[in-house]
């Protein structure tokens, strides 16, 4: 039997369904965080119960793609055994429950489970009993987090014999009005952080509020908790069980010592080191999520995002694009408009994913050592100021269109500790298959393809002409004018393309070295791969600007089609290779860039001028409401 759990976004299905099932799904204090059906089954006093978490909506007639999605499977419900249980937000019984009488009117039979019950005052008795009696189903009062509310659900779906009599419900058409004045009979009162709700009501606060935290995130996840705890990572795995492992495969033999020092120790181990720090990130996002604060963020961005082509909404694709770009690809179907949306999709490779760190560190750690969160700080508002000239050019030569934002604000409440370790686990779990599958693969064909030439003989990593480096010289020239033109760089940017993570590995294969030992033999003039101060600012640019890895794109390829993955696939390499060499070529001194940046600088500002003389409507990009041009051409 199959139980479908459907209601308003940000009801909290998601994390009833992690507690009914023991699932690590997403879950976000906002709406569109669930964009796609979940399943899984699970057994219960052994009895089988398979439990789909469908994507919120406000109505049976959809209105998004994602909205799509839950409507279909509720309209296929009649052809299996399954049930339905409407999720409802306590604090916003009556239009939860409008979605509840649509259901009847469309004669589709359900249960009714009110969560988050624990943040409302009232008579919750009556409120269970009057539902009870205006559906005729049965009424859960739940705070989804608790396990001994998943038992009680459990319990009844499984061993009850759940036949809907409609015997005593109510006339659908006489619903409609009881449910709006359920809370006010009921007298159910919302309880609220009424300071923290003032607070965050003025836009200045918001603003200083993101300044603030996000320095604070960079600074715990990249600075002195961060590093101790890489540094601990390092000695028990890389320095304690990869080193163990690696002395017994020598024992054994001399090629499987080789495979396991340079798969296992140099190879994962070079990535292993910056777990820690990767997931401090993921834990302070979550964090944001749960209390509420990033739908407020999007909320006043949203004007700013307008301008570039985006909406409000972007902004929680954009956030979900520092964990992983293929998942902010799915995020990225609760924007309605198809245009707004491929744009979000275009721009999530300016926001760095969490695979992208490891490099980052690595390099930062040549001449940075002691400012490190700094300088990837740095790395990151370089890129998020690339993107905002990227977008200004393209809205220049872009028609606007009206693309509506709305966004429920969510209650500011305190995040959950378990829900903020289960997305730090599922984060975790999701980086170690990476890590442990993806890169150990990779790094044993990285192995093969570095150890031998054409006609498979055994050369070495150094020690003669491999396949990778007979490839990897073949492109090294493209690179030349960013300052890397090395065989070792290409080749860690091939398998880059494969996984992110892959860089740094790849990297640590072509130099002999690992984790911190890495940093130090990238200046070492002697060694494959080495940079100087610009070269490895260029090498950073570059980097944070990259095609994103083809997991990503193949995911844009089933959300958006083929064509347009493939564009955003060429035209990210397209910027990352002249912000790169622009970087580099201005550092050499060279002022035949200077003079190309200064007219491209001009050239915009004329344009964007004449696009707002033009308009009429404002005064050379002014966007003051209370502009005098703009009253005078209202009143004409």
């Amino acid at each position: 039997m199959d139980l479908l759990l459907v209601g308003n976004a940000n009801t909290g299905k998601t994390t009833l369904f992690n507690r009914l099932t023991k699932s690590r799904e997403k879950v976000g204090n906002w709406d569109g965080v669930t964009v796609e059906c979940k399943r899984k089954t699970l057994c219960f006093d052994n009895k089988k119960l398979t439990v789909v978490d469908l994507p919120g909506i406000d109505s049976i007639v959809p209105k998004s793609k994602d909205e799509v999605v839950a409507v279909e499977e509720l309209k296929n419900r009649k052809k299996q055994n399954c049930k339905v249980c409407v999720v409802c937000d306590a604090a916003a019984i009556g239009k939860s429950l409008m979605l509840a009488v649509e259901l009847q009117k469309a004669g589709i039979d359900f249960d009714v489970a009110i969560n988050m019950i624990n943040e409302v005052e009232g008579d919750t008795d009556m409120l269970q009993k009057e539902i009870e009696k205006l559906f005729a189903c049965k009424c859960f009062l739940i705070d989804a987090r608790k396990k001994k509310c998943a038992k009680q659900m459990l319990d009844y779906y499984v061993n009850c014999d759940n036949v809907k009599s409609d015997a005593n419900a109510k006339k659908a058409e006489n619903l409609s009005q009881s449910v709006a004045n359920i809370a006010k009979n009921c007298k159910i009162e919302i309880r609220k952080m009424e300071k923290l709700e003032k607070l965050f009501a003025s836009k200045l606060f918001v603003l200083l509020a993101f300044v603030a935290l996000f320095a604070l995130i960079f600074w715990l996840a990249f600075g002195t908790v961060g590093n101790f705890l890489s540094v601990m990572v390092e000695k028990v795995f890389v320095d304690g069980l990869f080193d163990y492992v690696v002395c017994k495969a020598y024992a054994v033999g001399e090629i499987l010592g080789l495979f396991c020092e340079q798969v296992l120790y140099f190879g994962v181990g070079s990535v292993v080191c910056f777990v820690p720090q990767i997931l401090i990130l993921y834990a302070c996002i979550s964090i944001l999520e749960n209390a509420g604060i990033v739908a407020r963020f999007s909320l006043v961005f949203d004007s700013f995002f307008r301008r570039l082509g985006l909406s409000g909404r972007s902004a929680f694709s954009l956030l979900a694009g520092f964990g992983c770009t293929t998942s902010a690809v799915l995020v990225s179907r609760n924007i309605g408009n198809l245009k707004t949306r491929k744009k979000t999709i275009a721009a999530l490779p300016f926001f760095g994913c969490s695979a992208k760190i490891p490099v980052l560190l690595v390099v930062c750690s040549l001449f940075f050592e002691k400012c490190k969160f700094l300088c990837v700080l740095g790395v990151y508002l370089l890129s998020f100021f690339v993107f905002l000239l990227v977008f200004l050019i393209l809205s220049l030569f872009d028609k606007k269109e009206e693309d509506g934002f709305f966004v429920r604000l969510p209650r500011l409440r305190s995040p959950s500790f378990g829900v903020v370790a289960n997305s730090v686990a599922a984060n975790f779990v999701e980086f170690f298959r990476r890590t442990f599958f993806s890169v150990l693969v990779l790094c044993s064909v990285l192995f093969l393809l570095g150890n031998f030439d054409f006609s498979l003989c055994f050369v070495g990593v150094k020690g003669g002409r491999s396949m990778l480096r007979v490839v990897g010289e073949f492109f090294a020239p493209v690179f030349l004018p960013l300052g890397f033109g090395s065989w070792g760089v290409v080749v860690a940017l091939l398998f880059g393309l494969v996984a992110k993570e892959m860089i740094v590995s790849a990297l640590a294969l072509v130099n002999g070295a690992v984790a911190g030992g890495l940093a130090i033999s990238l200046v070492d003039n002697f060694a494959v791969v080495h940079f100087s101060i610009l070269s490895s600012a260029s090498f950073l640019v570059f980097i944070m600007l990259f095609t994103p890895c083809i997991p990503s794109l193949q995911m844009m390829r089933k959300e958006i089609g083929f064509w347009f993955s493939c564009f955003v696939g060429v035209f990210q390499f397209v910027v990352a290779y002249v912000v790169s060499m622009f970087v580099y070529q201005i550092g050499l001194g060279n002022l035949i860039f200077v003079w190309i940046l200064i007219a491209l600088a001009v050239a915009l500002l004329c344009l964007f001028v004449v696009k707002c003389k033009r308009k009429g409507d404002c005064c050379c990009g002014c966007y003051n409401k209370n502009c005098f041009r703009r009253k005078s051409n209202k009143a004409v």
